[in-house]
């Protein structure tokens, strides 16, 4: 993989003597990555996967009878909030703070969790099961990594890396200065 934040053009990569294509999209650790930095696909496969676990979920807790509030937040906190928090920690996007359709998803599930009805305003249904927004739990595991990255020990290279980055802007702030 090859990453620019202007873009990667005419990169000419080989292994041995075999040249490696350039694509338009590659699937790492269970993340899309698109050319351009682009998550929307990511984004896309997050959602599908997890709309499929809630009604999975919620077949499992229907069929065995009345589930208690606690059981079904857990079953939501297990099973189908991970789909759409894997690689939170990573994705970063302008468009990023603003996933209507995850948070319209959690909402939904929430009602369920609560078997109430739409008309109860949504931030009543996150209140109540003492839930974020999405945007808030993405925040929230950001917040974590960085912190885990913070005490690393320097010889690893996500911190490397990290100080790396972290250099450049103080240099690019001096030299805009």
């Amino acid at each position: 993989m090859a990453f620019g934040s202007k873009g990667v053009e005419n990169l000419d990569v080989r292994w041995g003597e075999e040249k490696i294509e350039e694509v338009k999209e590659y699937k790492y650790l269970g993340m899309w990555i698109e050319k351009g930095g682009s998550w929307k696909k990511a984004k896309e496969y997050k959602l599908r996967k997890a709309r499929s676990a809630l009604a999975l979920a919620w077949n499992m807790a229907t069929r065995g009878g009345d589930m208690s509030v606690r059981g079904a937040t857990s079953m939501w906190t297990a099973l189908i909030r991970p789909h759409l928090e894997y690689g939170a920690e990573v994705i970063n996007n302008h468009n990023d703070y603003v996933w209507e359709e995850a948070d319209r998803l959690a909402r939904k599930g929430g009602r369920r969790v609560l078997r109430c009805g739409t008309r109860l305003p949504n931030d009543a249904v996150l209140g109540e099961l003492g839930w974020m927004t999405m945007r808030g739990r993405r925040m929230f595991l950001r917040l974590s990594y960085w912190s885990k990255v913070l005490e690393m020990d320097d010889g690893r290279w996500v911190k490397q890396v990290y100080e790396e980055g972290r250099a450049r802007l103080e240099r690019r702030a001096n030299a805009s200065t």
